[in-house]
């Protein structure tokens, strides 16, 4: 892996600096133009060198090969002078990715307060498992999977982003020791410090996604015998935790409890696979539509964003705690 480009030029000589789009610990992230292709971009610009920026490239090059569409992919990547706000510039490390216009999908479902619908959940959810098994079969666990870490196309279709924590997976049955991840989306095996099984790790976080979207709600903390929603579901008291958390999340059908359950299993080799997932009974209905009734769904999927899109931006106008632009 060559980390210099092939460009002459340097990153503000063929792109312009729009906007901040969010930041973590280690890196910003701004939404440029390229200048000839007049094409929007998003730029990760790591705040100082790092051997992370290597990992990242060799992961995200092995995503993009993929080509799938609900994956973010990689356009270029550089250690070169770039110049953000100041006269100043500083020689930094930076990855160029795809731009998903609508934001995350984090967003659209706390705005909603409800979430939305089963059906429509259903289509949302499957595109994100075929992103995540797309993965998966390329031997890549993405270990950081939230609602969050999903952002939407201009067609509101889920694009999965951030792999800072993905990892290839080594043989069939190889484990992993490196404990993160977000804490209501991580697995038990995180927090009991054991070696896990990359893929499980995603399903479980897949299960924590699954129930946000349809309620707007989580059904845990953190997954650990402290916790008072999630003991239950360790100690296979199933009935008494929906007694407790249905009254907070609302009715939801008996079938995505039980394919919810099974996602967020204690036992990592009681999670069901993406395939077990896609035949389920829950997504029996959405998975099997002949393409004109898939597309109609679809249509009505656009139609429902586009409600929540208007409804997160007049809390953008209304309160600086959802200051973010979407751009049409």
């Amino acid at each position: 892996m060559e980390i210099e480009s092939d460009y002459n030029s340097t990153i503000n000589d063929r792109y312009t600096f729009l906007k901040e789009l969010g930041k973590g610990a280690s890196s910003k992230v701004y939404l440029v133009e390229n200048k000839i292709e007049k094409k929007k971009y998003a730029i990760k610009v790591f705040n100082k060198r790092t051997p992370l920026f290597k990992r990242e490239i060799e992961i995200l090059e092995k995503v993009s090969s993929l080509n799938c569409s609900y994956l973010i992919n990689l356009k270029e990547f550089r250690e070169d002078w770039v110049n953000i706000d100041s006269n100043i510039g500083e020689y930094k490390q930076y990855i160029i990715f795809d731009y998903a216009p609508k934001g995350e999908l984090f967003d659209y479902i706390f705005c909603s307060q409800t979430g939305i619908k089963e059906k429509y959940a259903k289509l949302i959810f499957g595109k994100i498992l075929r992103g995540v098994q797309a993965l998966h079969k390329r031997g890549i666990c993405h270990r950081d999977l939230k609602m969050q870490n999903i952002l939407l196309d201009e067609l509101f279709n889920p694009k999965i982003c951030d792999f800072g924590f993905a990892a290839q997976m080594k043989g069939k049955n190889g484990k992993l020791k490196q404990y993160l991840g977000t804490l209501n989306y991580a697995s038990p095996e995180m927090y009991l410090k054991r070696p896990y099984n990359g893929i499980k790790v995603d399903i479980f976080s897949l299960g924590v996604i699954l129930l946000n979207l349809v309620t707007c709600k989580i059904g845990f903390i953190q997954a650990t015998k402290d916790d008072n929603y999630y003991r239950n579901i360790m100690i296979r008291h199933f009935n008494l935790y929906w007694n407790i958390v249905e009254p907070k999340i609302g009715k939801i059908s008996d079938e995505l409890k039980s394919l919810y359950i099974k996602m967020v299993s204690f036992n990592p080799d009681e999670r069901p696979t993406i395939d077990e997932i896609l035949k389920s009974p829950w997504m029996k209905e959405i998975e099997d539509l002949n393409e004109d009734e898939y597309n109609l769904v679809e249509k009505e999927v656009f139609k429902e964003f586009q409600k929540l899109e208007n409804i997160f931006l007049e809390k953008c106008k209304n309160n600086k705690k959802y200051d973010k632009e979407i751009i049409k």
